[in-house]
């Protein structure tokens, strides 16, 4: 079983419990891209993320994002070292995982969506309680889920050596864009 398909089946898992009638449709995400801006005096810092995998039931709203943290690309690759061996820890948090649920959201309704999401977002081994407005699109039954939000490096005890801190901002712009189609039974 590849990874893309172990984070899929864990992400079911996680929904199996959430209440559903039977008109209840779990979209699973078959694209995606996570990406992350740090705009700091001395250098900007961007990173791509192509592995996430998510989950929505599109009764409840229950909303699951597995993001290895390994699957970052940075433009350097001396930048995508320090960022899994001394800042991320991937080796000991290799995933970071949103679990909550999309408010505003009608899965039966075509066109966009102005939605927020809430939920416990961990990163780092730490929890947090998290808010982020987005949207999703809903064309022919297929979903395009899309928000950009902040994320304070200290809220997740992510800690920037002195010597760098000039090159690394304390807070960094996360993107995302989710691609959605309606899982089959």
């Amino acid at each position: 079983m590849n990874r893309n398909e172990w984070m899929t089946g864990g992400l079911l898992l996680l929904l199996a419990f959430a209440p559903r009638g039977a008109k209840s449709q779990v979209y699973q995400s078959y694209n995606s891209e996570t990406s992350f801006f740090s705009e700091a005096p001395l250098e900007n810092i961007t990173a791509i993320n192509k592995d996430g995998a998510s989950v929505i039931n599109g009764e409840s709203g229950d909303l699951v994002f597995v993001i290895p943290i390994r699957g970052f690309r940075f433009r350097k690759s001396l930048m995508e070292e320090h960022f899994n061996e001394n800042y991320l820890e991937s080796d000991r948090y290799p995933t970071a995982v949103f679990k909550g649920r999309i408010l505003g959201f009608d899965p039966s309704r075509p066109g966009i969506q102005t939605v927020q999401a809430e939920g416990t977002l961990q990163i780092h081994g730490i929890d947090r309680q998290v808010q982020a407005r987005g949207t999703v699109e809903n064309t022919d039954g297929e979903l395009v889920l899309r928000s950009t939000f902040e994320v304070a490096l200290k809220d997740y005890d992510i800690a920037i050596p002195r010597l760098v801190i000039k090159n690394i901002a304390e807070v960094v712009e996360v993107s995302l864009v989710f691609y959605y189609k309606p899982k089959t039974k």
